[in-house]
């Protein structure tokens, strides 16, 4: 009886790390945030996607990374290239959001880093959000942090959120002429919440217990 209590605590605790099994990766564009489009070549798998677009003279790719790849609801942002081939007016918003996360109460923190604005790339305001309604590519802002130069910033924020929920990362790109942005390695890491540290901590202890308390075969002694 007290294995059983044993391994089921330690298979609760790995329950509560699993990732959601159909949580997949979805990338939008749009220019002036008027309308969002899904990209053409969309890979919703379950960890990862990469789009290539064009909208308005702007050429842009995306690549991005989620659960089970990363912890649940981490999510990254890999690769962000956008580039004008003439002087623009318009505001180029790229879009990454990954759907079905688990419950989650805690911090996320919301690292965010421009790589490169070259040209007429004149600035990049790259935010991060959630969504109890589980949608695509918006929700309730919890970072925000606008670049014209190399840097990084990162912010912390505190959430509440039952399943399913989405988080997204959004680029608002800002161009006064020819240009380029080029980006990698944005994140939006989770910190586990504190029952989930405790279950995984109990699983851990209880295998420990199992190992010391197995019983070796008896010895027999001869005289």
């Amino acid at each position: 009886m007290k294995r059983f209590v044993l391994s089921l605590a330690a298979s609760a605790a790995a329950i509560a790390l699993a990732p959601a099994a159909n949580a997949g990766i979805f990338l939008g564009y749009s220019l002036d945030g008027v309308t969002i489009n899904s990209l053409a070549d969309l890979d919703p798998s379950v960890s990862n996607a990469t789009g290539i677009g064009s909208a308005g003279g702007f050429d842009f790719t995306l690549s991005a990374t989620g659960f089970p790849t990363l912890a649940s609801p981490a999510l990254t942002s890999n690769t962000i290239n956008a580039k004008s081939e003439n002087s623009k007016t318009n505001t180029l918003f790229l879009y990454v959001t990954q759907t079905d996360n688990t419950a989650f109460t805690g911090d996320i923190l919301s690292t965010f880093t421009s790589q490169l604005l070259a040209g007429g790339a004149s600035s990049v305001t790259i935010s991060s959000f959630y969504d109890t309604a589980n949608g695509l590519f918006g929700g309730t802002q919890m970072a925000s942090s606008t670049f014209t130069t190399l840097d990084t910033s990162a912010i912390n924020s505190a959430i509440s959120a039952a399943a399913p929920f989405s988080t997204t990362i959004r680029y608002q790109l800002t161009f006064t002429g020819a240009g380029t942005f080029n980006d990698s390695a944005q994140l939006a890491a989770a910190v586990p919440e504190p029952a989930t540290w405790g279950l995984m901590l109990l699983g851990f202890g209880a295998m420990g217990g199992m190992l010391r308390t197995r019983r070796q075969a008896p010895r027999v002694r001869f005289a």
